[in-house]
């Protein structure tokens, strides 16, 4: 059973319990998470798994141009209050 990118990433970001984790250089995505670089960065993009748990930050300085040169994960998203649905009483 192959495991998610999502878990692969949480994996070598290591968050802590406030969903904080420390800077992932895209050269790390190699060896067992050599997955994680597939596809354009897939597992970070918006409504991915990760992103609908995490907020998460994108660094592009590094390098010229405009390729991922880092990712985090800087806490946990909250829930959308605006989704849920009020029931009203009689």
């Amino acid at each position: 059973m192959k495991e998610t990118k999502k878990n692969l990433f949480l994996q070598l970001a290591q968050p802590d319990e406030n969903g904080l984790s420390r800077w992932v250089d895209v050269s790390e995505f190699s060896g067992k998470y050599e997955r994680l670089a597939e596809r354009g960065l897939c597992f970070a993009r918006a409504g991915s798994c990760l992103d609908r748990k995490y907020i998460i930050e994108k660094d592009r300085s590094v390098t010229p141009g405009n390729g991922i040169d880092r990712i985090r994960v800087a806490g946990f998203k909250k829930e959308d209050v605006s989704s849920e649905k009020s029931v009203l009483s009689k």
